[in-house]
């Protein structure tokens, strides 16, 4: 049968599946450029239907560490680095050269 994750029943069955995967990308089981299992294999991991699948996939598109393309399957995305520009506008060298927002 399907793999058990936590015990709480108030999170619905896709959000606890998307996170799991989200999690295996963080902690560098899924590594960019990796596919993530397809949705037959996440269907018989976790014991569950192809549309639970399919929300959580949207759930872990949606977080942006993964790209899908229509015949190839969800590939991990290579993370950039995160590149703050709405706040550099504030950043304390630009307030003392008179370049400030």
């Amino acid at each position: 049968m399907g793999t058990a994750i936590g015990g709480e029943r108030s999170v619905p069955r896709y959000v606890q599946i998307a996170e799991e995967i989200v999690q295996q990308i963080r902690a560098g089981v899924l590594k960019p450029g990796d596919m993530v299992p397809s949705e037959s294999e996440l269907v018989d991991r976790y014991g569950v239907s192809g549309g639970t699948i399919r929300k959580a996939m949207v759930e872990v598109r949606a977080s942006g560490l993964v790209e899908t393309r229509h015949g190839k399957g969800s590939i991990v995305k290579d993370r950039p680095p995160v590149r703050h520009r709405s706040s550099d506008r504030f950043r304390r060298s630009h307030r003392q050269g008179g370049k400030a927002a």
